[in-house]
């Protein structure tokens, strides 16, 4: 694996980073015609990277599920797999890029870039 600069960040991160946004959720195909994978293939997929050198992987509270209110029980589904894989592995040698949505659901504090709205998700994050 090869090894770069992230920015100016200083951090150092493989150049294949794991993109979660398509793992898993019910139903097996999503909105966008994507098939999704169960927990357990999930948890195979990011510990084969982990092997392989991949020290870089992408979520978001919004992956893996769809912002239509009969699917919030999904949302943050790929946050949360990759939380309980990350009880496996040394924390400390990979590198998780997140972001915040501004419109992210339909609680409380579920909307907006205030600096209450980043900071309340960056709590829930993981």
């Amino acid at each position: 694996m090869e090894y770069i600069r992230l920015g100016n960040s200083g951090l150092k991160v493989s150049q294949l980073c794991v993109g979660t946004w398509h793992l898993p959720v019910l139903p097996e195909v999503d909105e966008y015609g994507v098939h999704k994978v169960d927990k357990e293939t999930t948890i195979r997929i990011l510990k084969k990277a982990y092997d392989l050198g991949i020290t870089f992987y992408d979520t978001a509270n919004r992956y893996a599920g769809s912002m239509q209110t009969a699917d919030l029980n999904h949302v943050g589904t790929a946050e949360r797999i990759l939380g309980e894989f990350l009880k496996n592995i040394d924390r400390e040698s990979i590198i998780i890029a997140t972001k915040v949505r501004g419109k992210m659901a339909f609680w409380p504090h579920g909307e907006g870039l205030s600096r209450k709205h980043i900071m309340w998700q960056i709590k829930e994050s993981l």
